[in-house]
């Protein structure tokens, strides 16, 4: 099933990524012309002097191993460039960084006008130029904490009223980290609601089994690629992991003795020396989930993350709880199965509203009609026609916005009572009448897991289950049957229920 908005947006050009070096990704967006490469690499330039329009007062700027190199035989092109900067740089680096072109006349870096897009978290910036750029950020900004720890002074102190004072300089220091714990609580308070909640934290990351190894062992780690051998740097700590603007390296877990790492390599081979002598050993990738807020919200919502789900498509369907709520109706039944098995689908492209919006179903799959949405509100009968009997066309709206439309496609239903449908009528009965096994199956597991006919119901304790079949963590709510009727000894019943609205009376 895709979606294609009623008219195309315009061709992109193509973008060929060379990787050199002991670069394991190239995640930067270029848009440029057709021979445009790309290359990812440390150009070994980090101690080349940064020139940038902050002015002389808290700077230190450091260049980063986000670095690039542009090529093209193009005159003048014009490219534009993306940066996702997601696990590679912390949102108060990001914030205070600067992008940079590597002049090769005066050996400097050079600032260069550049946007942050925090939402999306990258840098975004155009050029004309062929050459090398890089992120730099600054160690030592102007915090915005420093002025109003100063305040705290007398008004006629220098101390107050300059941020060139010495003062203000010894408490930009303490201004710094408390700008970098309001940074994480605010970060921290947007993960409690789903909506805000980030996608772009890791998700899915790769184990590599090791030999019985110690701290004080010598341990080279090797991946090959094109042919080649390069090595895989050892990271010494969690942070380092989880913000690695080189992108590349891994993590060990000695005890567990795992080498925790974000990309998948066919094999790795390492190198062990220590007072025994040297041993090699060799491992292959195992996807590895890392537990993070939607996973919190999964377990509240009673649904579980799908193998290898990335965050994104994970959060849509945490979302679709509310957007396709599932309940015991034609429609909730749907709403369930289609979130479960990831059949609801979603196009954020309905760019001109003035105009029609086609739905191409080219899969040929049985569209639910009743789940098409636009802005997840659903749409009357008379707002879309159905093409061939395939495809739908939704009839514009006028509301000089863009749109979301979603759907449910490849779900059949089918009532069981329908004699009509011989295919489904003899899949559960024989001809003179009786129950085939399928049918008689079909019965005990329903009894099994939802039993609700006589000598079938469960009287005892009902238990709310959010976390597994195993009962761990579990809590239950006692059925009012079940209860100890000393509780109700105070109460009778009314007679007279349907000229009085209290059933229920306390004596």
């Amino acid at each position: 099933m895709t979606l294609l908005e009623s008219q195309r947006s315009s061709q992109v050009y193509a973008t060929k990524y060379n990787k050199t070096g002991h670069s394991a990704n190239v995640d930067l967006i270029a848009n440029g012309p057709l021979d445009l490469t790309v290359k990812q690499d440390n150009y070994g330039l980090n101690d080349k002097p940064i020139i940038h329009n902050n002015g002389e007062w808290y700077t230190d700027y450091r260049l980063t191993d986000l670095q690039f190199e542009l090529s093209t035989n193009e005159t003048d092109p014009s490219i534009k460039i993306t940066i996702p900067y997601s696990n590679r740089l912390t949102a108060i680096e990001a914030k205070y960084a600067i992008i940079c072109f590597y002049d090769p006349e005066t050996h400097e870096w050079n600032e260069i006008d550049s946007i942050n897009n925090t939402e999306q978290m990258s840098f975004e910036f155009e050029t004309d130029v062929n050459g090398i750029f890089g992120i730099c950020i600054n160690k030592y900004w102007y915090s915005t904490f420093t002025q109003s720890l100063a305040n705290e002074y007398p008004q006629w102190t220098r101390i107050r009223k300059s941020k060139e004072s010495i003062g203000q300089q010894f408490l930009n220091f303490f201004g710094i980290h408390l700008e970098e714990v309001e940074d994480w609580l605010n970060w921290i308070d947007e993960q409690k609601h789903l909506v805000s909640a980030e996608t772009k934290m890791l998700d899915w990351i790769y184990t590599y089994s090791l030999p019985k190894i110690n701290q004080n062992d010598d341990i080279r780690i090797f991946y090959q690629k094109d042919n080649k051998t390069y090595l895989l740097p050892i990271l010494e700590s969690i942070h380092e992991f989880f913000y690695n603007d080189a992108n590349e390296g891994g993590i060990i877990d000695y005890r567990e003795r795992k080498f925790y790492c974000q990309d998948s390599y066919d094999q790795i081979r390492g190198i062990v020396k220590n007072k025994d002598g040297v041993s090699e050993f060799k491992a292959t990738p195992k996807p590895y989930h890392i537990w993070n807020t939607l996973d919190e919200f999964g377990l509240l919502l009673n649904l579980k993350r799908n193998y290898l789900e990335t965050n994104t498509a994970f959060k849509n369907r945490l979302l679709d709880v509310f957007r396709y709520p599932a309940n015991t109706s034609k429609d909730g039944l749907s709403s369930g199965i289609a979130r479960e098995l990831n059949l609801i689908t979603h196009n954020e492209n309905w760019l001109d509203d003035s105009n029609p919006f086609l739905i191409y179903n080219k899969s040929g799959w049985l569209v639910d009609l009743n789940s098409i949405k636009v802005d997840y509100q659903p749409l009357e009968s008379d707002q879309f026609e159905i093409l061939n009997g395939n495809h739908i066309l939704i009839y514009p709206l006028n509301q000089g916005r863009n749109h979301t439309v979603s759907l449910i496609a490849g779900i059949e239903k089918y009532e069981f009572h329908d004699t009509s449908n011989p295919e489904l009528h003899y899949l559960m009965f024989k001809d003179n009448g009786q129950a085939t096994e399928r049918m008689i199956d079909w019965v005990a597991y329903i009894n099994t897991v939802a039993p609700i006919m006589w000598n079938k119901f469960k009287w005892g304790e009902g238990y709310w289950d959010t976390v597994s079949k195993e009962l761990s963590g579990v809590g239950y709510i006692p059925n009012m049957w079940d209860t100890d009727t000393e509780n109700w000894k105070n109460y009778s019943f009314t007679h007279n229920r349907w000229e009085d609205s209290a059933i229920w009376k306390r004596i």
